[in-house]
C-alpha cells in the first residue's frame, strides 16, 4: 500500500508541476495522470480490503465466542437436570451424543 500511495503522490506532484509551468496538462503528462489514478486507487483498494478483512475476523471471533457461550449454557443446563434427576431418584437419561465440532468436521466418537 505504501508503494502504491508513494507512486500516486509522486505522479500527482508531477501533474501539479506541469500544470503550474504550462497552465494545462500536456500530452506528455499522460503517464503522471495514469500513475496517480492507479497509485491512489490501488492504495485505497488495499486499505478497504484490509479493513474489510479485519471486520470479518472480528465478526467471526464474536460469533465463535457466542457459540461457545451457548454451548456452555446448554452443558450447564444438562448438568443441572442430571443433578435434579439424581436428587429425586429418577432414572438417569442416556448420555448425550457427541456433537460435531464446526472446526474439526468430525465427532468425538470418530476420533
Amino acid at each position: 500500500m505504501a508503494v502504491l500511495l508513494t507512486v500516486g503522490l509522486l505522479s500527482v506532484h508531477d501533474m501539479l508541476d506541469s500544470w503550474a509551468q504550462h497552465g494545462r496538462l500536456l500530452p506528455g503528462d499522460t503517464t503522471a495522470v495514469v500513475g496517480s489514478i492507479i497509485g491512489i486507487g490501488g492504495a485505497l483498494g488495499t486499505l478497504i480490503g484490509a479493513t474489510l478483512t479485519a471486520f470479518v475476523r472480528l465478526v467471526q471471533a464474536r460469533g465463535q465466542a457466542h457459540a461457545d457461550k451457548i454451548r456452555a449454557e446448554a452443558e450447564l443446563l444438562r448438568a443441572e437436570a442430571e443433578m435434579h434427576r439424581a436428587r429425586t431418584g429418577q432414572i438417569p437419561s442416556p448420555a448425550p451424543t457427541p456433537e460435531t465440532s464446526p472446526d474439526s468436521g468430525s465427532t468425538a466418537a470418530e476420533e
